[in-house]
């Protein structure tokens, strides 16, 4: 089974990035919003003004959106990985969309009548 370790130990033979740190600021961006990299990714696309804005090289810039692509397939796999794992292990109870779970016979509004 492929393990979230794997996964990054693949990602950075892959993509360059050593380090789980960036994969880290990359959930927290999806996590602030699902289009926050995507909406970041329009704005590097200007690299040369990005490059006055940040005083960083225009060189490290224009690979940031390549990098970034690759963390949030990292991701992605990662996530559809664990789904997986989980749908294969089954939920046999049903899910109340607060939280809670129901009976599994039912509430008491679903039973049949005696």
């Amino acid at each position: 089974m492929l393990t979230f370790h794997r996964i990054v130990e693949q990602m950075e033979k892959e993509s360059g990035m050593t380090d789980t740190a960036g994969l880290r600021i990359i959930r927290a961006g999806v996590n602030a919003s699902p289009d926050f990299w995507k909406q970041f990714m329009s704005l590097t696309a200007d690299s040369d003004a990005m490059a006055e804005l940040l005083n960083v090289p225009r060189e490290k810039i224009t690979q940031w959106n390549s990098r970034i692509q690759s963390g949030l397939d990292t991701i992605r796999l990662h996530d559809d990985q664990e789904s997986k794992s989980t749908k294969s292990h089954g939920i046999n109870a049903v899910a109340d969309p607060l939280g809670a779970e129901a009976p599994k016979n039912g509430t008491a509004e679903t039973r049949p009548t005696p």
